[in-house]
């Protein structure tokens, strides 16, 4: 069945400002949401509050447009050579779907108290993004290291995923996760039932649970997002602006994973709504039909592009604002940067490019993508593969990229007749493509593993359309036309 992957990022909403609690609740918190029994009345109470304040109902428009989508996307939905290979999946086949909040997050018990609060109150502190005059202890702090730790009894085998997870913060923001440092707040990685981490830092060790299943560095990054302090894209305040709840299908008992904030408690940094963030869930979590979707995307180019393999520029630059690293690190440097790049915070005098850019100010087309010239007049076709076509999954993923380069004021007209890759899922982990086709390519780019996903044809909106094609599993093949228009 389409299953969910979820990568799940407010775009990530950030963490409620609450004051950490006594180091005997603390520990407490440590185990599951503890008493787990308080967890589970909650959870029913603010399902309560969101049937009977109707927040999830759609008006009429809304709902002709959920129908049409739904009708659009039934071809799709049984297609059965999909795999399951996300967060909610090994965390519903653990067992844990009701004892986890959002599908991944455990909660302390200050954060489960919060969730009492009236959902139609405007005092609700829950997932609030902190301000930052308002930052409490909360945060880990700009530069400062985390001390990490692995579980001795984690698997040898899996450590590097953990490790890699780590470098990719580590590496684009000022946070730093430190393995071996040592400090009284900490962080510990244990190979758990499931994928599941606290949101922010809680006090004390906190733990993050990358389990069988979990070992890719996209969760990784994931529950790491969590740790620094990162909610779920789509319970952002302006949600609704972009994605319609199919609450028909949401399972019994889950309608709070579904929730959202309102706008004088969220500061989503200027940051657009991503639908193909790290921490954006895929459209089918929660569902009772696991053919069916549960999030219907108002922008119907992106229904099969939700949820990211990895952390995207703005998930990065959600952090950076968040953690004030620009001010840490690079006050009184300037830096101009075309092409939409932004300041780097680990190298101030160069710009951390947006996709198919580099150079010190992002002022050039990337090498690594092979260039495709395009003419006005006749189509021209072309096909693109990836993968060793070995059927096993491989240890790493291959990559080819493309850039289709117009004449300078011209557009470029996009029409695919073929994507297919052998094993196809959610996220399109096992083989795709990516596209994008917007001069603007902060965004994470549209995506598809079968051809039935894609739109019949597109234009981009500059001389330029960016194309990555990958596999991990066989191969992916790809067929389109292309020309200048």
């Amino acid at each position: 069945s389409h299953s969910s992957t979820m990568s799940p990022l407010l775009i990530l909403l950030l963490l409620p400002s609450l004051s950490l609690c006594s180091i005997e609740e603390e520990e407490k918190a440590i185990a599951l949401h503890e008493p787990l029994e308080e967890f589970h009345a909650k959870m029913s109470q603010l399902d309560r509050e969101i049937e009977d304040s109707g927040k999830l109902t759609v008006d009429d428009e809304r709902a002709k447009m959920l129908k049409e989508r739904l009708e659009a996307f039934a071809h799709l939905s049984k297609t059965d050579n999909v795999t399951k290979t996300n967060i909610l999946d090994v965390n519903v086949h653990s067992g844990l779907l009701n004892d986890l909040y959002e599908g991944d997050v455990l909660l302390t018990k200050e954060q489960l108290d919060a969730l009492a609060v009236s959902s139609n109150s405007s005092s609700r502190a829950r997932r609030q993004a902190w301000k930052p005059k308002r930052f409490p202890s909360n945060i880990w702090g700009a530069n400062k290291p985390i001390p990490v730790s692995i579980d001795p009894a984690y698997p040898r085998g899996d450590i590097q995923v953990l490790r890699d997870g780590m470098k990719f913060w580590n590496d684009n923001t000022c946070v730093r996760f430190a393995e071996g440092a040592t400090g009284t707040n900490n962080v510990k990685f244990i190979y758990g039932n499931g994928c599941y981490s606290w949101i922010g830092m809680i006090g004390n060790e906190q733990q993050v649970s990358i389990g069988s299943g979990c070992g890719t560095v996209g969760i990784v990054t994931h529950e790491l997002g969590h740790t620094i302090g990162l909610y779920h894209t789509q319970s952002r305040y302006d949600r609704d602006q972009n994605v319609i709840v199919n609450t028909a299908n949401i399972k019994n008992g889950t309608a709070h994973n579904f929730d959202k904030e309102t706008a004088d408690n969220t500061d989503n940094y200027g940051i657009p709504y991503e639908y193909g963030s790290n921490m954006h869930y895929d459209p089918f979590g929660f569902a009772k039909d696991p053919k069916q979707p549960t999030l219907v995307a108002t922008n119907k180019e992106f229904q099969f592009s939700m949820s990211g393999d990895l952390p995207t520029f703005y998930d990065v630059l959600l952090v950076n604002k968040y953690y004030n690293c620009f001010e840490a690190n690079c006050k009184g440097v300037s830096v101009s940067c075309q092409n939409n790049g932004v300041q780097d915070v680990k190298n101030c005098r160069a710009c951390r490019c947006p996709t198919g850019y580099t150079g010190n100010n992002c002022e050039k087309v990337d090498p690594s993508f092979e260039v495709i010239p395009a003419k006005e007049g006749a189509r021209v076709s072309k096909d693109i593969s990836a993968g060793n076509g070995k059927w096993e999954t491989a240890t790493t993923v291959s990559n080819k990229k493309y850039v289709i380069q117009a004449p300078a004021g011209k557009i470029i007209e996009l029409i695919f007749t073929g994507v297919s890759a052998v094993v196809t899922s959610s996220d399109c982990s096992y083989g795709g493509i990516q596209i994008w086709k917007n001069k603007d390519t902060r965004m994470n780019g549209l995506r598809a593993c079968r051809k039935e996903e894609l739109a019949q044809y597109y234009l981009s909106d500059s001389e330029r359309v960016f194309i990555r094609i990958w596999n991990k599993y066989a191969y992916t093949n790809a067929t389109f036309t292309y020309r200048a228009y």
